[in-house]
């Protein structure tokens, strides 16, 4: 009777061990994804990162056959969603809109940050955002020149926004003051949106401030544009000069990602880079976001990553030599 009964469980086991052999080895390809992925914005809605994160989102849900979820995380300049991210599992299953503060620029000026870039992971390179000095209506000064020219005659007078600390917005900003020896006042908000309202209300002088949601307001004479940022003018606003004809060595570029957290399968990783390359790659699709004010710069998983770490070393550099820093 014993020796039946230990024949039988021996077929049982060769048995599973046949069908255990059998099953093919796990893709990530094939089973990715196979539940809602849910994409944080490290800024409130209704700005350009918000605005982009609900396009890709939109855009992956149809190509991958699955929903893909914003959800808003503003705060400590971008650095909330950022340690958010990085502690979660890595199993693309949490992504975040990455930008120029979260991997390059928050973790040299926040002086008791825990967060490393290497905590996370470049996924996608969406685009370069272009950015415009503007200023309140009645603001005396036309020109980038005229601006700075009136800071060094009224030292401590003036005052300038930002959509947080340790933004790109922010930090251009810090560079002028250095490089220039100003003496002007940062005021950050948390977003673009409530920014804009405050130099448009005359509360605060000037700022730099997304293309898409400046251009509106400056065509409608509610914001006065005196440069725009990088080397090139803008299609929209050709007569406002690039702030490199005057600053040379305010030639930094603003840009977005997709990141995940650090040791996500490279098979995920591959995968979404390639569907969002392919979306970039598309010309109505450039031209949406393009009306967002970002200009599509698609990059290869392993270019990104080299990118990230070049782009990071010029900040904290930046950083450094403007004596810059937050609590």
């Amino acid at each position: 009777m014993v020796v039946k009964q230990l024949i039988k469980l021996f077929i049982f086991i060769a048995g599973c061990s046949v069908l255990v052999n059998a099953a093919p080895a796990y893709s990530a390809d094939a089973a990715y994804p196979n539940r809602p992925v849910t994409i944080i914005v490290p800024f409130p809605p209704g700005g350009l990162t918000d605005n982009l994160g609900r396009l890709i989102a939109d855009q992956l849900s149809g190509k991958l056959k699955q929903s893909f979820i914003v959800e808003n995380k503003p705060g400590a300049g971008t650095l909330l969603a950022a340690q958010q991210v990085a502690k979660d599992k890595p199993d693309g299953y949490r992504l975040m809109v990455a930008t120029t503060t979260t991997l390059s620029i928050s973790p040299a000026l926040y002086k008791h940050t825990k967060f490393r870039s290497n905590q996370l992971t470049g996924v996608a390179m969406l685009g370069n955002v272009t950015l415009i000095l503007v200023a309140r209506p009645n603001f005396p000064a036309n020109t980038a020149v005229e601006l700075v020219g009136l800071a060094k005659k009224n030292p401590g007078k003036y005052t300038f926004a930002s959509p947080g600390s340790g933004t790109g917005h922010h930090l251009l900003m810090e560079l002028l003051k250095s490089h220039e020896k100003l003496n002007i006042t940062h005021i950050p908000f948390q977003g673009s949106p409530t920014a804009m309202t405050s130099v448009m209300s005359g509360r605060v002088d000037f700022m730099f401030l997304d293309a898409a949601i400046a251009t509106p307001q400056i065509k409608a004479g509610k914001l006065k544009a005196l440069a725009v940022s990088g080397s090139t003018r803008l299609d929209t606003l050709p007569n406002v000069p690039p702030i490199t004809d005057s600053f040379p060595f305010m030639n930094l570029q603003i840009w977005q990602s997709i990141a995940a957290p650090a040791n996500t399968p490279k098979a995920i990783v591959a995968l979404l880079n390639k569907n969002i390359n392919g979306l970039l790659k598309i010309p109505a699709f450039r031209k949406k976001l393009a009306d967002i004010g970002l200009q599509a710069n698609p990059m290869s998983v392993d270019a990104l990553n080299q990118f990230l770490k070049k782009d990071e070393a010029g900040w904290a550099d930046i950083i450094k030599k403007s004596g810059s820093q937050v609590d």
